[in-house]
């Protein structure tokens, strides 16, 4: 029969295995950019694209915040590699945070001329 201690440690190595598995099935994202574009023929603000990985729509939408100002009116790439949307207003900084409540991203925002490719 197994003493205590061996059971106890055959249920930490189980728990163990467990997270590991847990870990790779979590959703993740992944930011890599962000851009203003400074165009002032833009209606309702600024228009700002973000960059990265498995950035979808989910069930309820991202908060997404520039610079303290939210980005309202999202767009999302079918493939997930951007969100599009508009700042109603300037933008206090440059952090950008896109969080999706289980998974959370940052980047640092970079402002385009008005005429750059968008």
């Amino acid at each position: 029969m197994p003493s205590t201690n061996d059971q106890t440690d055959q249920s930490a190595h189980d728990q163990d295995q467990r997270d590991d598995s847990m870990a790779g099935r979590r959703p993740w994202i992944r930011v890599e950019g962000a851009d203003l574009r400074t165009d002032p023929k833009h209606e309702g603000g600024y228009e700002v694209r973000i960059r990265g990985q498995n950035l979808r729509m989910a069930i309820s939408p991202p908060r997404i915040e520039i610079g303290g100002v939210a980005l309202r009116r999202l767009s999302f790439a079918d493939d997930g590699t951007a969100i599009r949307g508009t700042l109603e207003q300037e933008p206090k900084n440059d952090q950008v945070i896109v969080d999706y409540g289980y998974a959370r991203g940052e980047t640092r925002l970079t402002i385009r001329e008005e005429t750059a490719e968008f």
